[in-house]
């Protein structure tokens, strides 16, 4: 049996002029070779995708720890500049559009976190006020607890309660602690 040649006019060789010939054989390798092509370039682009929701992930986290952190500092300056020493008084409402909130987090009379949870401000026993922060997902919850807990009295998640003295077990207790698709977290001033 003689070799199958598939005739296509392509045009003319230089040399001879007569009519260019391709094996079979060689269209199969050209169409292997555009599909190893296309998942190559499929691959490429699902890894940049996977590094750029990693980093931005990563930044929302580190970029919320500070705002809390900020909240807090706010609301304590707040508070003393006007000569209170009692948070008894503190309000969402009349604290979120001051200058102790982060002008971002800023919604009306509602501080709301990066996650559309809107962040209530309570005062808590003794001469204390609670953040409490909604709807923080499980993804990020554990870095903030864990980027948080030794700036405050206590921070509460689920059912665990992190202080400076849990340092030993905080990293278990956070992944506890944030078990939910999505978390309250409560930060307890002091």
């Amino acid at each position: 049996m003689k070799n199958k040649m598939l005739k296509i006019d392509v045009g003319y060789n230089t040399i001879g002029r007569k009519p260019l010939k391709v094996h079979a054989s060689e269209i199969g390798a050209d169409m292997m070779q555009v599909a190893l092509y296309a998942i190559a370039a499929l691959m490429i682009a699902v890894t940049a995708f996977t590094l750029y929701a990693q980093f931005t992930s990563t930044n929302s986290t580190k970029d919320h720890i500070t705002d809390i952190k900020m909240l807090d500092s706010g609301i304590y300056e707040l508070f003393s500049t006007q000569g209170l020493r009692s948070y008894t008084s503190i309000k969402t409402s009349s604290v979120a559009p001051t200058g102790a909130t982060p002008d971002h987090l800023k919604n009306g009379a509602f501080i709301t976190n990066t996650w559309g949870g809107n962040i209530t401000l309570a005062p808590a026993a003794p001469n204390t006020f609670t953040i409490t922060d909604p709807a923080v997902p499980k993804k990020e919850c554990i870095n903030i607890v864990l980027g948080t807990y030794t700036n405050f009295l206590k921070v509460k998640v689920g059912a665990k309660t992190l202080t400076r003295a849990t340092s030993a077990t905080a990293p278990a207790d956070a992944a506890t602690g944030c078990a939910a698709a999505t978390n309250t977290i409560v930060f307890t001033h002091g």
